[in-house]
């Protein structure tokens, strides 16, 4: 023992082996309010995220194509609309595409819906399929009407390029997608 009751010195090589097996087992600490700055959500089944946007479109799709249905009969059939469609040879023939194409994509569109809801594997490629043909079909009517209306709007078949640009690689690409879709 030392003269002045002070305790004696532990040699260094003594105390190391200790600190390092104590700090090695002390978990680090972390703030109350730490929040991961990324977190994976393993559970992207079933129908969330930016897939209800679709069925939303789903559901108002065939409304849609009933109205243009509708207006395309009222055109052809009604009398009240003859005399105009006899003075623009071939404007008959447009409003025909449009009758039948909505037609088509009603029938379509409701064959989609199916495979949706009953979350069928072959649904995504349909729906690129879709989009696709929305934009060919809109493209082709619109250079056809601008042969009777050089003002003919362009905004529909940039609306369908947008969907079409935006929704098809979601498709191709989207976790969600392919983990929904597996029956």
């Amino acid at each position: 023992m030392n003269a002045g009751n002070a305790p004696e010195p532990i040699p260094a090589e003594a105390s190391a082996p200790q600190e390092a097996v104590v700090s090695a087992a002390a978990p680090v600490p972390q703030p109350a309010e730490y929040t991961p700055a990324f977190r994976m959500d393993n559970d992207l089944t079933g129908i969330g995220g930016w897939l209800i946007l679709v069925a939303i479109g789903l559901g108002i799709g065939p409304l849609v194509r009933l109205f243009g249905i509708v207006t395309d009969s009222q055109l052809l059939f009604n009398g009240r609309f003859q005399a105009a469609m006899q003075l623009k040879p071939g404007l008959e023939a447009i409003v025909f595409y449009e009758l039948v194409t909505n037609s088509f994509f009603l029938v379509y569109i409701l064959m989609l819906n199916f495979l949706f809801y009953s979350k069928r594997r072959s649904f995504p490629m349909f729906m690129i399929f879709l989009l696709a043909a929305q934009f060919v079909t809109m493209l082709i009517d619109h250079l056809w009407a601008s042969r009777f209306s050089p003002s003919s709007q362009v905004f529909s078949v940039l609306q369908a390029l947008v969907a079409a640009a935006i929704w098809i690689p979601y498709f191709l690409n989207s976790i969600r997608v392919e983990q929904t879709f597996v029956n």
